[in-house]
């Protein structure tokens, strides 16, 4: 089989829906890694795209339509970052680039044809997480950041 593409922009509101759902049961979340071609759904889209299937959003937890704004402020206001990659053709590049400004992440072209795009994500999740793991000592995130760089890092991109 193949796929050649989805039914247009990207379904972004279901996946910060599900983080919030995973947040409010009590679930630690300390980032979130968007990927996509195309930008988020619209409000249009989201009715478009429902209109005749609320009967399978109904027996999910789903079942709530919303838009991924709303979802990004909660988002926002548990200071969970949003790091989002677009590919391809660029076409999320403005929204991605958005999403990650306001939410305290990172964004940029990720190259899917080419290994420098799986270093990417491995350097920018790890930096995050050494990051994580030093807690308020800054200095520390700094000492283990830097020996990462220094062992590990392919890409050039830590944040």
């Amino acid at each position: 089989t193949s796929c050649n593409g989805g039914q247009g922009n990207e379904a972004v509101e279901i996946g910060f829906q599900h983080v919030n759902k995973q947040i409010a049961s009590g679930t630690d979340v300390a980032q979130v890694i968007l990927i996509g071609d195309m930008p988020p759904n619209t409000t249009d889209d989201v009715t478009s795209n429902r209109s005749n299937h609320e009967d399978y959003y109904a027996k999910t937890e789903y079942r709530v339509k919303t838009h991924f704004e709303p979802e990004l402020q909660k988002l926002i206001s548990k200071k969970v970052p949003v790091h989002a990659f677009y590919v391809k053709h660029k076409r999320a590049e403005d929204s991605f680039k958005d999403i990650a400004r306001r939410s305290g992440g990172e964004s940029a072209f990720l190259e899917i044809q080419n290994e420098n795009g799986a270093a990417m994500l491995t350097d920018l999740v790890t930096s995050k997480i050494l990051k994580s793991c030093a807690g308020q000592d800054v200095q520390l995130a700094a000492q283990l950041e830097s020996a990462y760089r220094a062992k590990f890092c392919r890409s050039g991109f830590v944040a």
